[in-house]
Parts: structure tokens; C-alpha cells; sequence
């Protein structure tokens, strides 16, 4: 090999200044760029969701483009945002909604007013909503 077919790369790469991507400096700033990762995978994940629900409910049949029915489903969207969220230790402003309702939801299912089951191996019921103050 001779040196007249070697390309010689620089010693020093500078970048331009739109090419600069300024990294966190601080534990602060790491730890709010680390939320703010969270909560880009959580949007993504919830919004292909529910834009996947929404379709299959409109072909079925669903009236998805009624205002009423749409602000429920929003909502619900949102509570299910709140819910990955706190999974990911981000705070979201709605999961005291579900944190709230726990108690009365066990109640619902306590009188059998809402059936929810759970596949498990051992076929053993489950307590869904023992007392948790973690979450």
C-alpha cells in the first residue's frame, strides 16, 4: 500500500453548528432526559394503540366521530397514559383518577357487578387491588 491511495481523515472532527447535539451536563439534566424518553416510547405506545382501537370501534360499528363518544375514549386514552406513565415512574396529572377509583372498582367486582378474569396457571383468584400506596 503507499501512502498516495491512503485518504487521510482529519485529526479534529468540528462540527457545524447545527450538527452539535448538547448532552446533558448535569444528574438534573440526565434524569430529565431520561423522563423525557420514557414518555416519548409511552406516547408512541398509546397513541398507536388507540389509533388502532379507534379503528377496529369504527369498523364495528362505533360511533368514534360522535363528539361524546370521542372525548369518553380520549379519556380513556389518557388514563392508560397515566397508568404507563407512573410504570415508568413519570408523573401524569390524571393518575390520581386511578388511584382514586381502586376502592371502588374492587367494590364493583366484591358485589359482581364487573367480572374480570385473569388467565393463571394455578386457577386460584387473585386480589387485584389489595392496598397499595406505591402507586
Amino acid at each position: 500500500m503507499t501512502t498516495s491511495n491512503v485518504i487521510q481523515f482529519p485529526k479534529t472532527f468540528v462540527p457545524d453548528e447545527d450538527d452539535k447535539v448538547r448532552l446533558p451536563q448535569t444528574e438534573e439534566e440526565v434524569m430529565k432526559a431520561i423522563a423525557v424518553n420514557r414518555m416519548v416510547f409511552v406516547d408512541e405506545v398509546v397513541n398507536q394503540m388507540f389509533s388502532n382501537i379507534a379503528t377496529k370501534f369504527y369498523h364495528q360499528g362505533f360511533p368514534v366521530d360522535e363528539e361524546l363518544f370521542f372525548k369518553d375514549f380520549i379519556m380513556i386514552g389518557e388514563l392508560t397514559r397515566s397508568i404507563l406513565y407512573n410504570s415508568v415512574g413519570v408523573e401524569h396529572p390524571m393518575h390520581q383518577v386511578v388511584t382514586d377509583n381502586r376502592d371502588k372498582l374492587q367494590k364493583l367486582m366484591d358485589n359482581g357487578d364487573i367480572k374480570f378474569s385473569v388467565d393463571n396457571d394455578d386457577d386460584e383468584d387473585e386480589e387485584f387491588f389489595e392496598d397499595d400506596d406505591d402507586n
